[in-house]
């Protein structure tokens, strides 16, 4: 006997895969329109507009105090083909947000020309930030190899290994064959240095020097202590330093968002846009601003853009983008249809040229200005008569920590990832 589904409950499921279904597609549209909608355009004839509460907060990355990389002792331990480089600090080697090892192997040549390694070019940004860095160090032998461990275990990104070049790494990652263990106070790295020295087209020299030298991420060095002349089954300790080690204050994220944007066009005059933060922005060194451009109504069809970091998928494709690295070091760009990248190589560069028609400079306290010219709110607008502008603030070198003027949610961003996705 075949079983019958009662023809009132065939409807009545029936009515709740509609309902279901009508409930997904509601829901859908909903996030569509909340995950791309602009709160922050300035209409055609209005000649001043604020914008207000309207930051959303994004993880934050957790930030150390700079003595935890002060080192203690440096040991070196050499076999024919490898070296143990066993560093203990005051505190610990965590936090890849935030802390940096590097490691510089040459020879010590008597009357040799002191060499240096800095961590940018870069002059204007080091007047701009609020507190002193240090960003050069001396190196009491040459710096044949150098070795970047830029977080606790092996990423994609680390250790950075740099032969023959010192700017492209030879080999990032996994192919560094670096050997870590950290446990406790203590940082353990092996280096292949047979197998880098091989890459110079060289064999291992007899006696080499070492440097060990900790940093703030994107910041300047910390320590630095050197052990010199370690010769093959040789092990030496070294614990003096040329200078006391460095301190730098923990960032303060409220100067990470944004409280308001005050928007003033007179006609035939600049633009004028007030930025207001939460806290004053002290520490330019871990701050980066960045104000998107959106013509409105925006015909850009295609695929939205990344953010600077690439963790954030932006609502919309822009029409004009600035960065702010410090008040004098701005960059702006406009996509030329396509080209939704961004600034690159900034710490290798020793200026930074302003752009045309922009200018960014400080008010005082909380309050920041940008004067924009009629020919780049032309660039801006694409012929239409409104533009929406947003903001993402965050760490140099990572994602946003705050946005304003559009939806930077979790959910928001695994959509526009979606729709992306979508042929």
């Amino acid at each position: 006997m075949k079983f019958r589904v009662p023809r009132i409950l065939s409807r009545l499921l029936l009515a709740l895969l509609v309902v279901l279904l009508a409930g997904i597609l509601w829901l859908i549209i909903k996030t569509a329109n909340d995950c791309s909608r602009l709160s922050c355009t300035l209409q055609s004839g209005v000649a001043m507009m604020k914008c207000e509460n309207q930051s959303q907060l994004l993880e934050r990355p957790p930030s150390t105090d700079a003595q935890e990389l002060t080192i203690e002792r440096v040991q070196v331990t050499r076999d024919q083909s490898s070296v143990l480089i066993s560093t203990t600090l005051k505190g610990r080697f965590w936090n890849e947000t935030d802390q940096n090892l590097y490691v510089f192997v040459g020879q010590t040549s008597p009357g040799a020309a002191p060499v240096s390694y800095s961590l940018t070019a870069d002059t204007q940004y080091l007047a701009d930030v609020s507190y002193p860095i240090r960003n050069t160090i001396e190196l009491p032998h040459a710096n044949d190899i150098r070795i970047g461990v830029m977080a606790p275990g092996e990423v994609s990104y680390s250790p950075q290994i740099y032969i023959t070049d010192a700017v492209k790494a030879d080999v990032v990652g996994a192919d560094a064959h670096v050997e870590t263990k950290i446990s406790g106070n203590d940082v353990v790295l092996r280096l292949p240095l047979a197998e880098y020295y091989q890459r110079k087209q060289t064999s291992v020299p007899q006696r080499l020097s070492f440097t060990v030298a900790t940093a703030r991420d994107y910041v300047g060095f910390i320590d630095v202590i050197s052990v010199l002349d370690v010769s093959t089954g040789e092990t030496k300790t070294g614990n003096a330093r040329l200078q006391p080690p460095s301190s730098y204050p923990v960032l303060n994220y409220d100067s990470h968002v944004v409280k308001s944007l005050t928007l003033t066009q007179p006609s035939g005059a600049p633009l004028a846009i007030e930025l207001e933060t939460a806290a004053p922005i002290n520490d330019w060194a871990q701050t980066n601003l960045h104000l998107f451009f959106v013509p409105v109504p925006n015909k850009n069809a295609g695929d939205a853009p990344a953010d600077p970091s690439h963790l954030l998928t932006l609502p919309v494709r822009w029409s004009y983008y600035c960065a702010v690295y410090s008040p004098h070091r701005l960059f702006c760009k406009a996509p030329a249809g396509e080209d939704f990248s961004y600034d690159t190589g900034y710490s290798n560069r020793s200026v930074l040229e302003q752009p045309r028609g922009v200018a960014f400079k400080e008010l005082g306290g909380t309050k920041y200005a940008f004067s924009i010219s009629p020919e780049v709110v032309q660039q801006i607008k694409q012929g239409e008569n409104a533009f929406a502008v947003f903001v993402t603030a965050g760490r140099d070198g990572f994602g946003p920590s705050s946005c304003f003027g559009f939806n930077c949610d979790r959910r928001c961003n695994i959509f526009r990832r979606l729709k992306n996705a979508l042929p």
